[in-house]
């Protein structure tokens, strides 16, 4: 890359950077309460599954307590990975883009992500899934530079073998967010092969040997390393016991009513669809626009001199088929990731954004060829007016998603209750979470213990109030798929700590994830021994929107 178009991207990712800011302000969900609780466990010297349970692999939990190690314990270090994470994406993504198509697409893509990105809710940021593309989008970016994807000259690099070992790097890292990641590494491998097979430069089933060796070198480094880690803690059951639980809950989706035709996967589907919409018409057109640039370049040969199969084959020829291949099979794979967790949640699908975003901007810029060559007007000052007009809509959508809802607040004009009251999913409010932690924060003291009977871990972590017991969720200890004793083990640690409150949640009916139809309050009267354990030690104080709150009575009994 030229210093000056080094320079040109480094200001794109600083205005791409720039331009997401406002969401440093959204409020923490469901989600991000229980990776970062559990991050403040591992602080804190309590290991996942054994220290807080929860059933995801461990590595958005580490990387949450990076982030609260480096910037303390608030809502605003949680959010700092996304900006933190974005511009190593948008440097990858443009790498990627540059190799496949030209200049224009790979700035195209950029501000494409940039603007779909950031456009996400407050609850689809800063989730497993999403700040997955990094380690995603550079074993992609690896893969390419092993392999020499879009290089003028396709002759294998002397050091691809090192870009291999990193790719297995970063393709073992995804495996730690997801364990259902697995098909993207699958994906990549096959578009590797792939790769290798339709240029077949002198050498290439040694040189593929190599690298398939040098990847699964650096794969089992993280993969084994890792889990020699976990043992290392004491954790491994549990942690293999959490990805065997994954099972029934993805499984839950095909019980009784088509998981196609549930209420969860419709409204994922809806929402997709109004985000995404405007990029699925360029998606189906690449193809058709991908056909019509081979058969200009058939034309273009047959009137010159015609290269032989060999030269072809040196120069690359073929190496821009094959690394699209390895984009579609990436967007394939990932949707098929969504059908078979069968629930349609908004974050889910982030793992498809970038092959969406690399498909729709190439072929927007192949669309905008066509309509030059048709019209007979010059073939590069069309598509550059064109993608130009394209990025300036794309700030625009910035803009309007992203600074405009957050502007009242950063001037001053809205308080935090109000902004808050605008974040919302289901029955959660993020103003209510706000009104119970500023309630907590005034009638307990820094380091006592709470305990919450529903699904609302992101209390702990903003009150700064540690779990009583391991059981940060109430979904383990109603659902039927989790052993029946951890519901005694809730008991006998709440016995022990006894908290100076407890708080019920009502309204937060989650089928999708309990199995269970009634909500957190009706629940408690099935768990006898919490029930009891609660009306003899506590009494109810008060009630702000869904919680109701208990304090300690001074007289137990």
């Amino acid at each position: 890359m030229a210093r000056r178009e080094f320079f040109i991207v480094m200001l794109l990712l600083a205005i791409t950077t720039f331009l997401g800011l406002p969401i440093l302000t959204y409020p923490l969900a469901r989600d991000h309460g229980v990776f970062g609780t559990i991050a403040w466990g591992i602080l804190d010297g309590k290991p996942p599954f054994i220290g807080y349970w929860d059933f995801k692999p461990p590595a958005i939990y580490y990387l949450f307590a990076v982030a609260i190690a480096l910037f303390g314990q608030t809502a605003i270090a949680l959010r700092l990975l996304d900006i933190l994470f974005f511009p190593l994406m948008g440097a990858a993504l443009y790498w990627i883009a540059r190799r496949l198509s030209n200049r224009r697409v790979a700035l195209l893509s950029v501000f494409g992500f940039a603007a779909f990105y950031f456009s996400e809710s407050f609850w689809s940021l800063t989730q497993n899934d999403g700040l997955a593309l990094l380690p995603m989008l550079l074993a992609v970016a690896c893969a390419f530079k092993a392999s020499n994807v879009g290089a003028k000259r396709a002759l294998p690099l002397p050091y691809s073998p090192l870009w291999a070992f990193f790719s297995g790097v970063f393709a073992a890292l995804t495996l730690w967010f997801k364990y259902t990641f697995a098909l993207f590494v699958l994906a990549l491998i096959i578009g590797h092969v792939f790769n290798h097979y339709t240029r077949r430069t002198p050498g290439w089933r040694t040189q593929l040997l190599k690298e398939a060796a040098a990847f699964a070198i650096g794969g089992l480094l993280i993969g084994v390393g890792g889990i020699a880690y976990m043992a290392s803690l004491g954790v491994l059951d549990d942690m293999i016991l959490s990805a065997q639980l994954v099972a029934p809950y993805t499984g839950m989706g095909y019980d009784g009513v088509q998981w196609y035709q549930t209420p969860v996967w419709i409204e994922g589907v809806q929402e997709r669809l109004n985000r995404w919409g405007v990029l699925l018409p360029l998606v189906i057109l690449w193809l058709p626009l991908y056909f019509w640039k081979i058969r200009s370049q058939k034309q273009n040969i047959r009137a010159s001199l015609p290269l032989s199969l060999a030269e072809r084959r040196e120069r690359g020829q073929g190496g821009e088929v094959s690394g699209w291949l390895t984009i579609w099979l990436w967007g394939i794979a990932m949707l098929i990731n969504m059908l078979i967790q069968a629930k349609g949640i908004s974050y889910q699908w982030l793992p498809i954004l970038p092959p969406l975003i690399l498909i729709a901007a190439d072929a927007f810029d192949r669309l905008a060829r066509v309509i030059s060559y048709q019209l007979s007007v010059d073939s590069k000052s069309v598509p550059r007016w064109v993608n130009a007009f394209a990025i300036f809509a794309l700030v625009l959508m910035l803009i309007q998603n992203v600074w405009l809802p957050a502007l009242p607040y950063l001037t001053g004009n809205e308080t935090q209750a109000d902004y808050y009251a605008r974040f919302r999913g289901g029955e959660f409010v993020a103003s209510e979470s706000l009104e119970v932690v500023e309630y907590l924060r005034a009638h307990t003291t820094p380091g006592d213990s709470l305990y919450i009977w529903g699904f609302r871990p992101e209390i702990y972590y903003l009150a700064q109030l540690r779990p009583a017991t391991r059981f940060i969720s109430q979904f383990p200890l109603v659902t039927s798929w989790y052993p029946r004793e951890w519901q005694q083990e809730n008991v006998d640690q709440l016995w022990a700590a006894l908290p100076p409150y407890v708080l019920v949640l009502q309204a937060d009916n989650m089928p999708w994830v309990t199995g269970r139809t009634e909500d957190s309050n009706q629940l408690l009267q099935e768990y006898t021994e919490l029930n009891n354990w609660l009306i003899y030690n506590y009494e109810r104080e008060t009630q702000i929107g869904n919680f109701f709150v208990w304090r300690r009575k001074a007289q137990p009994g």
